[in-house]
């Protein structure tokens, strides 16, 4: 028999242990993949390999079993298959509350739902992929104070100041958008959304995955436009199998077809055994670490955003320093609350829930905090929250 498997409590997947091996859950992904219309390259697989620098550290990423030539396609993905907040349209049950609930037409928030929805459903039509995704993102949000300090110090030395701050922008990107959502669901849906079942864990852990492995792709939304004006946005959106390829810098970015499919090419003649990589974008070293939880094997010689560098602003970040100090002891008092069912209509938490839609953040903070509306979101670019 197989050894239990201890998962940590943000883990969302039901019934985990039916998901099978890492091989299994990879394999199964793409065979589910390619039986609804993906297009994967006949000499393309998964390998595990060595980790530049990392003695003995192995990661998964795409195998060339046979050559690839440069500018071949590698996977196609159908738009049918992408996943984003349009999903919800269609939703079984979430179609309802999605059309008369904006804040679900957030796209980090709305993505979240959806994929915690769906990971709980043993029976999810996306549960191939589901399975596929990693129990826990090893974010540097997610460290604690001694981790985080001695990873820094791999840093270059003029990017360690700014590593807190983009830590503290991924804290932001979690916190926020629970709070914009979450509250309003706890409310108005107390029996589809039970907070011990859709609790805090289970957010971050959704909001990881969406903060690493997504790309930004416009969608319509007409609900969006009565509430805002605006008739299209720039989704986060999940590509099953497209999400398997590492990083390098001389690689491609993925690109969309007419068709609207998410499309991976070679950046160069591949040879079996050889790995095959996707670009992540034009980041600086802290920016990896930051959104993806590594530092590139070369040294990227991007500089940092200015938003990620409020550490040399003195004025600046004595006011971001301050308004996130009253946010998370603001949110840490939500937590207790909404966890305690005697409190779920007590003033306290309808108190919360307003401060929920206008918390106050600097401006400074904007596009860390929106990462749908900024730049890093450029059609199919990836993007990390």
């Amino acid at each position: 028999s197989r050894k239990a498997i201890l998962y940590p409590a943000g883990y969302a997947v039901a019934d985990p242990e039916t998901c099978g091996t890492d091989d299994e859950r990879v394999s199964n992904v793409l065979r589910w993949a390619v039986k609804n219309g993906a297009w994967i390259h006949p000499n393309v697989s998964t390998g595990l390999f060595e980790v530049p620098g990392k003695k003995g550290l192995k990661i998964r990423g795409v195998l060339a079993t046979g050559n690839v030539k440069h500018k071949e396609k590698i996977f196609i993905i159908p738009k049918k298959l992408l996943i984003n907040i349009e999903q919800m349209k269609n939703h079984p049950w979430l179609s309802s509350i999605y059309s008369e609930t904006p804040q679900l037409h957030d796209s980090i928030g709305g993505l979240a739902v959806l994929l915690l929805v769906e990971a709980m459903n043993a029976t999810s039509a996306i549960r191939p992929y589901l399975c596929s995704l990693p129990p826990m993102v090893p974010l540097p949000v997610f460290y604690g104070p001694s981790k985080l300090a001695r990873v820094k110090m791999e840093l270059p030395a003029n990017e360690r100041g700014a590593m807190d701050s983009l830590v503290e922008a991924r804290r932001d990107v979690i916190q926020l958008h629970y709070m914009k959502v979450m509250p309003t669901l706890f409310l108005k849906y107390p029996d589809l959304f039970p907070p011990k079942e859709f609790s805090y864990e289970r957010w971050a852990w959704a909001v990881s995955l969406i903060m690493s492995r997504t790309w930004g792709r416009q969608i319509t939304d007409p609900i969006l436009n009565k509430k805002t004006g605006t008739n299209t946005s720039m989704a986060h959106t999940m590509g099953p199998g497209a999400d398997m390829p590492n990083h390098n810098a001389s690689a491609y970015e993925a690109m969309q077809d007419k068709a609207g499919s998410l499309v991976l090419i070679a950046d160069r003649d591949v040879t079996p055994g050889d790995q095959i990589y996707i670009s992540y974008g034009d980041k600086c070293n802290a920016e990896f670490l930051a959104h993806y939880g590594f530092i590139p094997s070369y040294a990227s010689v991007k500089t940092c955003k200015s938003n990620a560098t409020l550490h040399t602003l003195g004025k600046e970040n004595t006011t971001v320093s301050k308004w996130r100090r009253e946010w998370r002891n603001k949110f840490k008092t939500f937590l207790t609350i909404v966890n305690d069912d005697r409190f779920r209509s007590s003033k306290a938490y309808l108190a919360m829930q307003s401060s929920a839609s206008n918390p106050g953040l600097p401006s400074h903070l904007a596009s860390d905090a929106a990462p749908a509306s900024s730049s890093s979101t450029a059609n199919l670019k990836v993007h990390a929250g």
